[in-house]
Order: structure tokens, then sequence, then C-alpha cells
């Protein structure tokens, strides 16, 4: 597997600070729309109460290792 690093932008850390969601619905929003961005007809929301855990799945189209590296993981 090839090593991808993440680059942050200066104003990259103002915008995406500890207040942009004020709760945790906000952030479930926000993942269900990146997979419906994904092309998904399908998103799964699986809640573990016991391990204190949600995990989404969906059947949307991911992101290539080259879109991932240039784009992804580049914020501001």
């Amino acid at each position: 597997m090839k090593k991808v690093t993440f680059n942050v932008g200066a104003n990259a850390v103002i915008q995406l600070g500890e207040n942009l969601y004020k709760n945790v619905y906000g952030v479930l929003v926000e993942y269900i729309t990146n997979s419906y961005d994904a092309d998904a007809s399908l998103v799964k929301i699986l809640v573990n109460r016991d391990r204190m855990q949600i995990v989404i799945n969906d059947d949307g189209t991911g992101m290539s290792h080259e879109e991932l590296s240039s784009v992804f993981m580049n914020v501001g």
C-alpha cells in the first residue's frame, strides 16, 4: 500500500476547528452527504452502544489513490 501524506493549509485550522459541528447529528449528516456525493444508492448506519461506535457503510464509488493523495489529503 502506498503512503499518503496529509497536508493542512494555515486557513484550514480556523475553518475546521472544534466548533465546525455543534453535535453528533451534524457529523452524521456530513458523512451521509459524503456517501451520496459518491453516488451511493444505499447507506447503512450501524450503532453499537456497547462499544460506543457508529459505523457508516455505503455502496458509493471510492477515490483512486491519485485522487486521495492529490485532492483529499490537501486541506486549505
